[in-house]
């Protein structure tokens, strides 16, 4: 069963400017509202009606990435050799685990010079163990850096609990893609598949 805590909390904004827009808070719970209101989503790059909805929170330099993303693996799937894994982003990249999250605890938000900083805490919670076993629950913070852009906060990246980010990680999918995905590939040396290993989900752990 999916479950769902959100903590709503409030900001108060410095400047009557400010004021006038949608608070950080607002749209970091609309947000994950958002994703978490039916399973799978967030797994691998979105789909076209999940792009309808991260066109209301992410920003455009960040909408860029993801279509430029969406792009590259839809060539590297056109052009996979038959036999071989296609160089395509697997878990899920919304929440930066692979497995994705059952539940969380949306952070309250702090100014950042012009930017505005969400930390929330999320849960993974693995129901074919028993409670108080050590596989059963798994912890972990992810931060929603959002910037002010036409009167409205938008969500300029998502910092994960490894340090990387989902901007990132999106612009080395697609850096990776172009060498890869050009034409079918034959053969890959042993540091091409590290690469491609890494690319596919190792910075989600």
């Amino acid at each position: 069963m999916r479950i769902t805590t959100i903590v709503f909390t409030t900001i108060l904004l410095s400047s009557s400017a400010m004021a006038e827009m949608t608070s950080p808070d607002d749209v970091a719970h609309e947000f994950y509202a958002w994703v978490f209101s039916e399973p799978g989503i967030g797994s691998g790059l979105p789909t076209q009606n999940e792009m309808k909805h991260l066109g209301k929170f992410f920003s455009s330099a960040l909408l860029k990435l993801l279509n430029s993303a969406i792009a590259m693996e839809k060539q590297c799937v056109e052009n996979n050799t038959p036999g071989d894994k296609p160089h395509i982003v697997e878990g899920n990249i919304i929440v930066g685990n692979y497995e994705g999250a059952t539940e969380i605890i949306v952070g309250q938000a702090r100014r950042a010079g012009a930017n505005a900083i969400v930390a929330s805490r999320l849960f993974s919670i693995d129901t074919r163990f028993q409670k108080s076993h050590k596989h059963r629950a798994h912890t972990w913070i992810d931060t929603l850096v959002m910037s002010p852009d036409g009167g409205r906060w938008v969500i300029s990246d998502i910092k994960f609990k490894s340090g990387q980010s989902l901007a990132r990680h999106l612009k080395e999918y697609v850096k990776y893609g172009i060498l890869w995905c050009q034409a079918p590939n034959t053969s890959l040396n042993p540091d091409e598949q590290k690469r491609r290993a890494y690319a596919h989900s190792g910075w989600l752990r």
